[in-house]
């Protein structure tokens, strides 16, 4: 049963998986749902965060920095914990050497939750900016983690944005490391779905830079 009724000419029954070669026997289609409900077999997925960044062609991926053989398309790679390279980059974070991790999602997203896995727990200043030509950014998120230490393993957090932004680029952004940014996974969505962001993280109040400023 469709979550809300909807008007249209067409209608389509679209898979983008399966175990084997979809085949249906019946098809019918009401006007109205009745007392009919969904089969409880059946998962709604409908109003699910869609992840937007995973398995895009490599050259969609761009870094301000990366080791050999630590580029920035491992950081999409959909890394399962199995000794998979993070992206890495050559140094530390500092205000003067920025490093960061760009995706071009190829068209205008709204983009409001990122999901990533870092090893040794190295970024302190983290930001997620958006754009929509991949050269003039907006700050979507500012966050800070006191605890990074560079302490072995891999640590996973959740950023929720304060206010979901449209863009066709994102990437992650920081002036502060304790040594070099290294990302085993990404993941971007298109909605919070349930995630907050992670107790780690403090966020920090996003400068709007064209509040008026006070010259006097």
């Amino acid at each position: 049963m469709l979550p809300e009724a909807k008007s249209g000419r067409y209608l389509r029954l679209y898979c983008d998986e399966s175990i084997d070669c979809p085949i249906v026997y019946d098809v019918r289609v009401f006007d109205k749902a009745g007392d009919a409900k969904t089969s409880a077999e059946i998962t709604d997925v409908t109003n699910e965060p869609v992840e937007l960044a995973q398995g895009l062609s490599n050259n969609s991926y761009t870094a301000s920095s990366s080791q050999g053989g630590q580029g920035p398309e491992q950081a999409f790679d959909k890394y399962h914990d199995d000794g998979g390279n993070p992206w890495q980059a050559t140094g530390s974070a500092t205000a003067e050497k920025p490093e960061w991790l760009k995706v071009d999602l190829g068209q205008v997203w709204t983009i409001a939750r990122v999901d990533f896995l870092q090893y040794n727990n190295r970024i302190k200043d983290l930001r997620f900016q958006v754009s929509n030509n991949g050269t003039e950014w907006t700050d979507a998120f500012c966050g800070r983690v006191d605890s990074a230490a560079d302490n072995g393993g891999a640590t996973q957090y959740t950023v929720v944005f304060p206010k979901a932004k449209a863009g066709r680029y994102i990437r992650f952004y920081s002036e502060d490391s304790v040594s070099n940014p290294a990302i085993f996974d990404m993941k971007v969505y298109d909605k919070a779905g349930k995630a907050t962001t992670s107790s780690a993280i403090t966020v920090l109040e996003i400068k709007d830079p064209d509040a008026p400023q006070e010259l006097a």
